[in-house]
């Protein structure tokens, strides 16, 4: 098992697709992940991060990204794995869509 906290301050740049402009932001940002794993047979590897992003230069403004992975070895070094995730900004660009944007993805993979 293995948990992780970190923490700092991080510029980025945003370029919006529709109204092309662009904003440089200076943000904090805490991130905490925790991860389970077995590497005996069958081989798990469970993984669950949050990452919160407060803005200074937009005060009110806090970005969150979340996700969970979940990798199970059916047979020998053939893999399902699970993962879902969740984006949320609470002040998106104008003419921006929702506030949250989330998803699942399904994938089988081979390792050797």
């Amino acid at each position: 098992m293995r948990f992780n906290v970190m923490g700092g301050l991080l510029a980025n740049q945003e370029k919006t697709i529709t109204a092309a402009t662009t904003s440089e932001n200076l943000e904090a940002f805490v991130s905490a992940q925790f991860k389970w794993f077995k590497y005996r047979s069958p081989k798990i590897d469970i993984t669950s991060g949050l990452n919160v992003f407060p803005s200074v230069t937009n005060m009110g403004r806090v970005r969150l990204e979340y996700d969970l992975a979940a990798k199970y070895e059916l047979i020998k070094d053939f893999f399902l794995n699970v993962q879902f995730y969740e984006n949320y900004d609470s002040q998106p660009s104008k003419n921006a869509d929702p506030l949250n944007d989330w998803g699942i993805i399904t994938s089988v993979g081979f390792t050797f």
